[in-house]
């Protein structure tokens, strides 16, 4: 049988954007997550398990957790939960809840909140 898929491929580029997985630790004090940059967006999915892509940015929430998640996959895209804090060099999941901080792995992507900083604006 076949089927269709589709597959979005990034790569990594030193002070705009970010991609790996981290291990949750299922405590509100979560795993800190090193970027390089303070992050704009961060993607979060469950590896290996049938729940949808958590996305968070920092013009929707510029709070502290930042709580606004966004699900594309939903009818109902938004909800209200404390997720994550956006640090100057990562981000730090702030709470609780498998759909990013279960015992399980996840994977991330992020994108900086001011691209390029430190190396005048320019990509190596």
């Amino acid at each position: 049988a076949s089927e269709d898929l589709i597959a979005y491929c990034w790569a990594p580029v030193e002070g705009y954007s970010a991609f790996g997985k981290y291990t949750g630790t299922e405590v509100t004090e979560g795993m800190f997550v090193w970027t390089g940059f303070k992050p704009a967006l961060v993607i979060i999915k469950r590896i290996n398990y049938n729940d949808g892509w958590i996305m968070l940015d920092s013009t929707r929430d510029p709070t502290a957790p930042a709580n606004l998640i966004l699900r594309a996959d939903l009818i109902n895209p938004e909800s209200n939960t404390a997720a994550l804090d956006f640090h100057s060099n990562g981000f730090k999941i702030s709470s609780y809840d498998t759909r990013w901080n279960g015992f399980a792995d996840y994977a991330y992507m992020a994108w900086a909140k001011d691209p390029f900083q430190g190396n005048g604006g320019i990509a190596h």
